[in-house]
């Protein structure tokens, strides 16, 4: 679906959104999978390629929720957390999808403003569950 920097306004799959999700990753096929399993269950989402396309998009829309990669180029996932949180939003809930974050990663990540992870290969249905979980939290 994308290529590492590009973003791409996805659709949601008929009716009202239930949320504005951006999602960040550079690999096209996790990409397109999380998108699918995103939009199914009825949210708006976005996408970037990388971590400074997703600052920027973050800086021009407004969105309820970021779902990102943590191992990308330039920015990483726990960068983009940190000036997420440095914005005006900084409320907003950030899931980390990554394969290889050790557990200091982890405490980094939640350091930087980073609301849950998830380790990778996952099941869709765990990220529609968390993503479910973060929306729903005070």
């Amino acid at each position: 679906m994308t290529q590492p920097g590009a973003t791409v306004r996805a659709k949601s799959s008929g009716g009202t959104a239930m949320a504005r999700i951006l999602v960040v990753d550079d690999e096209p096929d996790i990409c397109d999978a999380m998108v699918a399993v995103l939009e199914r269950a009825g949210h708006d989402v976005s996408v970037a390629g990388d971590g400074a396309t997703a600052a920027d998009l973050h800086h021009q829309h407004e969105f309820d929720m970021i779902v990102s990669d943590f191992l990308m180029p330039g920015l990483d996932g726990i960068e983009l957390a940190r000036a997420v949180r440095a914005d005006t939003r900084p409320d907003i809930p950030i899931l980390l999808v990554t394969a290889s974050a050790s557990h200091g990663d982890i405490a980094e990540a939640r350091q930087a403003g980073v609301s849950a992870h998830l380790a990778k290969p996952f099941k869709l249905t765990d990220l529609r569950n968390h993503v479910a979980a973060l929306l729903a939290a005070p």
